[in-house]
This record gives C-alpha cells, sequence and structure tokens, in this order.
C-alpha cells in the first residue's frame, strides 16, 4: 500500500487487512503550505504527472508523489476505474461515455469536462 493513502480510523480494515469499502481513506497531498488530507470520496479524477499523480477535486488540484498505477491498485476497483494508462477516474463521477474519432471514448465528468 502506497504511504500516501491513509485510513481515517484502523477500524476500517478488515481481517485480512483490506479496506472496507465503509472506510474513510484520505490521500496526504502537496498543498501550498505543507501538506492537506483529502477525502477519497471528494476526488473527482487523477492524472499522472511525471513521477506524481495529480488529484482533481472539484476547481483544486493537488500532487502526491506516487505512481499511477499504485493509487489507481490502492484505491481498488469498486470506487475508481483506470480508463487509460494516465487517467483514474471515480466511478460515480461518470455522467457519461461518448465516441471521440477514432477507436477512441470520451469519459464525460458530472462535475464539468
Amino acid at each position: 500500500m502506497n504511504e500516501n493513502l491513509l485510513p481515517c480510523f484502523s477500524s476500517g480494515t478488515n481481517r485480512s487487512g483490506e479496506y472496507k469499502d465503509d472506510a474513510e481513506l484520505w490521500i496526504a497531498a502537496s498543498a501550498s503550505r505543507g501538506f492537506q488530507f483529502l477525502p477519497v470520496r471528494k476526488i473527482d479524477w487523477i492524472e499522472a504527472a511525471r513521477h506524481y499523480v495529480r488529484i482533481h477535486c472539484g476547481h483544486e488540484q493537488f500532487l502526491v508523489r506516487a505512481k499511477i498505477s499504485e493509487i489507481a491498485s490502492d484505491l481498488g476497483s469498486s470506487h475508481f476505474f483506470q480508463v487509460n494508462r494516465s487517467t483514474v477516474v471515480q466511478i460515480a463521477r461518470i455522467a457519461g461515455i461518448v465516441p471521440f474519432g477514432r477507436g477512441h471514448l470520451l469519459v464525460r465528468l458530472t462535475t464539468g469536462p
């Protein structure tokens, strides 16, 4: 597990050490004045940014030093979907998927473009 992904409380794990679906998870992200703890439920989407990932929460963006594959694995597939090599979206934020160009799809989010 990535050290940037933190459980809100220790009772958020089951017997095998995996996070329960209802556990509140947080990500420690760089902010203008140190670190900020972001509730995972508020994440709209995540993009790869070299050795970091850029986390989009509404109109705010935060950087976390991690690989997108690590973040996607830690967040799990029950709430997040890795659209391509560089983008992960929260499934609840998907408004629709439409054709875009030749053989590509565009994921529209409920929070805007």
